[in-house]
């Protein structure tokens, strides 16, 4: 499904933003999805999403990979 895509860019792009109204008005309407199941869609993703983005954080920690540790906190944030 090409909004999972959109959304799953939006959240691994490593700048921590993410834009409420981007992402549950206009991406659904330009995409003709309902808002409703593209909310669930989208916290269905994040969910997936948190655990890895921390174990990843602390895995890029360990490496000392600083640039890689901001990148997967943002995404963890966003």
């Amino acid at each position: 499904m090409l909004f999972k895509k959109t959304i799953g860019d939006i959240f691994s792009s490593g700048t921590g933003e993410f834009d409420a109204e981007e992402v549950y008005e206009k991406i659904p309407l330009d995409l003709n999805i309902n808002k409703e199941k593209a909310r669930g869609v989208v916290r269905d993703l994040a969910q997936s999403r948190l655990s890895n983005s921390l174990i990843q954080a602390v895995a890029l920690l360990r490496q000392r990979n600083h640039k890689g540790v901001v990148s997967s906190l943002n995404n963890l944030l966003a």
